[in-house]
């Protein structure tokens, strides 16, 4: 499946503007499934709320964990080199790095949530990455990124626990 242009799909195509956030989670959550092993454990979430105020570190900080801020918002050319960079290879478990056929299904998979996210967030949408301060345990790793499309902020939040 490598190279196949996932926003030509049917189910893509036919995508209503309203069910595409349940499919790119729904699609999220299989990855996590799929990357999972031992002392491995993703944590792949999308949300969305309206720009508070205009302010963009308010309007992300209401979507992150309670007691969690954004401590770094740092402006991104777009947000498509950053997911496409992280998913999946950041996430890859070493166990599961020399099976061709799982990483297949895997790669894939973030093709078609890619191809999903274009959907709700044009090319050209206002992009950051996000560090984030939390009293408590937040990842071990992560990449956070925040999309502004239209009047919904997002944030796109993938993380990996070892």
């Amino acid at each position: 499946m490598t190279g196949y242009d996932w926003s030509r799909f049917p189910v893509v195509v036919d995508a209503g503007a309203e069910e595409v956030p349940e499919m790119v989670r729904r699609a999220l959550g299989v990855l996590e499934d799929l990357l999972l092993a031992t002392n491995h454990g993703c944590t792949f979430t999308l949300a969305d709320g309206p720009l508070v105020d205009g302010d963009v570190a308010t309007s992300v900080t209401a979507l992150l964990p309670a007691g969690c801020r954004v401590d770094v918002l740092s402006l991104a050319e777009a947000w498509t080199p950053l997911v496409r960079s992280a998913l999946p290879a950041r996430f890859i478990p070493s166990e599961l790095a020399s099976h061709d056929v799982p990483m297949g299904v895997v790669r894939a998979l973030a093709d078609w949530t890619e191809a999903l996210l274009g959907l709700i967030w044009p090319e050209s949408a206002p992009s950051w990455t996000v560090e984030v301060e939390c009293p408590g345990w937040y990842e071990g790793s992560y990449l956070d990124v925040a999309v502004l499309a239209g009047d919904r902020m997002w944030l796109l939040h993938l993380g990996v626990s070892d």
